[in-house]
């Protein structure tokens, strides 16, 4: 399977306010609440997650003690919008999420949570894309 990531941000984002936003950024709409952004051969799929904030704050509550409280540190302030990006398979589609996270952390206020549930701020998605940190999940 394909790597994903979430962008989770403090502001209440609506579908329209999300397809505007990805066609500003080159991409396409693909549905009601989703769109791609594609570079060649390169694609990443982006979908607001309705229930998906919810969802995340239960189970982590399940499997670690704290992290909720992490998530609203990093956010300053409660998570309102969860936005899942799925990379294609393709080598080099990470770069295109990575763009594609920072503009929206630009936009909105938001926090990338990785596969492995690890929170990437603002400035941690900066380190990536200076090239000073090596370990992240836009690596494919």
């Amino acid at each position: 399977m394909a790597p994903s990531v979430a962008l989770i941000s403090s502001a209440v984002i609506s579908a329209e306010g999300l397809l505007d936003f990805i066609v500003q950024n080159g991409g396409v709409p693909m549905g009601p609440d989703h769109g791609r952004v594609s570079q060649e051969d390169r694609h990443i799929w982006i979908y607001l997650s309705s229930d998906g904030i919810a969802s995340m704050l239960g189970d982590a509550e399940d499997e670690e003690e704290g992290y909720a409280d992490r998530l609203v540190a990093l956010l300053d302030g409660e998570p309102r919008s969860m936005v899942t990006v799925q990379l294609s398979k393709s080598q080099g589609s990470g770069a295109i999420a990575l763009e594609f996270a920072n503009r929206f952390a630009e936009r909105w206020p938001s926090i990338v949570q990785d596969a492995d549930e690890e929170l990437l701020s603002p400035a941690d998605l900066c380190e990536v894309a200076q090239g000073q940190r090596t370990a992240h999940p836009f690596s494919h």
